[in-house]
């Protein structure tokens, strides 16, 4: 769960960590003479678990499911209670499924993975290698004849049809 960020002073922030217990950060900027006020025993807020944005298509907010129109609302209250009530539910959901998920589908996806390379690295580069090289003793054969038979052809069809000309002439009917 992503930390909340609140200000308490202008130069603190407070950390809300997924146990529920705050813990304050001092801001870098607030100083005592040439001394800066940092302590490290403080936690940093969480690092994006998603840096490259992966997953934008799973971030589902509740404004984006459930939309009242201006002709049908509901009580403020109960509006707020269903909106807290769906953010719980999802990150419950979540958290639930992937303790029980994460651990073993981590030891697939990193079996499935490992396997992957490892026939990519010994079997499937080589098998590419060996078959290009193949290729080369081939690809000689064929452009020797290419060369014995069927350019000969060609250069007699080229030389044949060399001597026609075309002559374009604009006439305008009256």
């Amino acid at each position: 769960m992503m930390s909340e960020m609140r200000g308490t002073e202008p130069s603190e922030f407070r950390f809300e960590s997924s146990t529920g217990e705050h813990h304050k950060t001092p801001s870098p900027s607030s100083s005592h003479g040439n001394e800066t006020r940092m302590h490290m025993d403080y936690p940093e807020p969480p690092s994006p678990r998603d840096p490259k944005g992966i997953n934008d298509h799973v971030k589902v907010t509740f404004d984006e499911i459930i939309a009242e129109p201006e002709s049908a609302y509901s009580y403020d209250q109960v509006w707020d209670v269903s909106k807290r009530t769906y953010k719980g539910t999802k990150s419950w959901c979540y958290r639930i499924l992937s303790f029980c998920c994460a651990v073993p589908l981590a030891f697939f996806w990193g079996l499935y993975f490992g396997c992957l390379a490892c026939v990519q690295i010994w079997c499937v580069v080589p098998c590419v290698k060996g078959y290009v090289i193949n290729l080369h003793c081939y690809g000689k054969i064929w452009a020797l004849f290419l060369s014995t038979f069927v350019d000969p052809c060609f250069e007699s069809i080229g030389r044949m049809f060399s001597g026609i000309k075309f002559t374009a002439r604009k006439e305008t009917i009256a």
